[in-house]
């Protein structure tokens, strides 16, 4: 049962990997600006926003979808090696839901809105060599976040962060309360190249880090998304996801 739930996070594992949509020099470059910019030094309010659970029939949905795909290994994997970076997987029977009820699970995952949860005090600091973050009481996973000023590269946890893409969402289709763009940063050890020779009936190693650093339009507060998934021999050794808004005191 764990491993048909840890293949079925693989997928999703890689589905992040795949959302890229390429990069160069000049977009890692502004990408960076970008977050070295918005992340003044200061005092914050960082509010944090939670996906909303799954209503019944969505959580209906996705079972049957975890246990027929768990199912189908060989297909997935075929698919998944000929996924183009930003694309869902198309739909397929192997999916073991209709065509309506997958159209429904995509729109869900579209129009999900965050909800304000909880918040806290969080200070940015910035030594002219570094930005780091503090969040003195809670929240002190996003501490792992640091920007080299001087390397002009991000990191999380000593890990050095890829440039994965540029977002840009309007207010109709933003998971936030209000229009937003920014930038993500991704750091995989996910194994979508030797996707052909993994066997997904073994316990498997995955790591992924994503970091999302945008800025809201209207209120012009930042917006940090940070997410972890270790899997180490099919068993889950870290599991964090993070939706912040921060406002300056």
């Amino acid at each position: 049962m764990k491993l048909k739930y840890l293949f079925t996070q693989f997928i999703m594992l890689i589905a992040v990997v795949n959302m890229g949509y390429g990069q160069t020099n000049d977009t890692t470059q502004k990408a960076f600006n970008f977050a070295s910019e918005i992340l003044t030094h200061g005092e914050y309010i960082a509010y944090r926003y939670n996906v909303p659970d799954p209503n019944e029939e969505q959580m209906a949905i996705m079972i049957k979808m975890q246990a027929s795909l768990a199912m189908h290994k060989d297909w997935v994997k075929e698919v998944l090696q000929n996924l183009k970076p930003g694309d869902p997987m198309p739909y397929h029977e192997n999916l073991g839901i209709t065509k309506d009820e997958y159209s429904k699970m995509l729109t869900s995952l579209d129009d999900v809105k965050l909800i304000k949860t909880d918040s806290t005090a969080i200070d940015i600091i910035n030594t002219k060599e570094n930005i780091t973050v503090n969040s003195l009481e809670k929240f002190s996973f996003v501490d792992g976040i640091k920007i080299d000023l001087i390397k002009k590269k991000i990191y999380f946890n000593d890990m050095e962060l890829k440039y994965n893409s540029h977002i840009l969402r309007d207010k109709n289709d933003s998971n936030l309360p209000e229009a937003w763009h920014g930038f993500s940063w991704l750091f995989e050890e996910v194994p979508v190249s030797g996707l052909e020779n993994l066997d997904m009936n073994k316990p498997f190693d995955a790591k992924l880090i994503k970091l999302t650093i945008g800025h809201l339009v209207e209120s012009k507060s930042i917006f940090i998304y940070l997410t972890l998934k270790i899997i180490e021999e099919g068993q889950y050794k870290a599991k964090e996801d993070l939706s912040l808004i921060l406002t300056k005191k």
